[in-house]
């Protein structure tokens, strides 16, 4: 990778690193309210599911491009593209995973505060 390459790469972490905190922060995301008629709601259940999914691919990318900065320096070079493609449908999928187990445990917390 030139110098040149490494800046721009350098210089795009820094902007992803900001837009993943703008998105990943839960106050912002759209918020379910009980009293909402269902068809709101499930609005906004998508809506949240949509807006921590863009968060999480956010970080997956950025964790990517650190990852693949680190190892170009370390190397002197790019890795291979297959690699790097194996590697990243396997952050995908464990991006998702967490996505899953966190969309699920939220609904949970909503299903038990609307028992309460």
């Amino acid at each position: 990778m030139t110098p040149l390459q490494n800046k721009k790469l350098a210089a795009i972490e820094g902007k992803l690193l900001d837009v993943f905190l703008e998105e990943a922060d839960p106050d912002k995301w759209t918020q379910i309210k009980a009293d909402d008629p269902v068809k709101e709601q499930q609005f906004a259940r998508g809506n949240r599911y949509w807006q921590a999914k863009v968060a999480n691919q956010t970080m997956a990318l950025l964790t990517r491009i650190v990852a693949y900065r680190a190892k170009s320096t370390e190397t002197g070079g790019a890795s291979s593209a297959v690699d790097d493609d194996k590697q990243m449908k396997a952050d995908m999928k464990a991006a998702e995973k967490k996505v899953k187990e966190r969309l699920g445990s939220a609904r949970l917390s909503l299903v038990k505060k609307r028992a309460v």
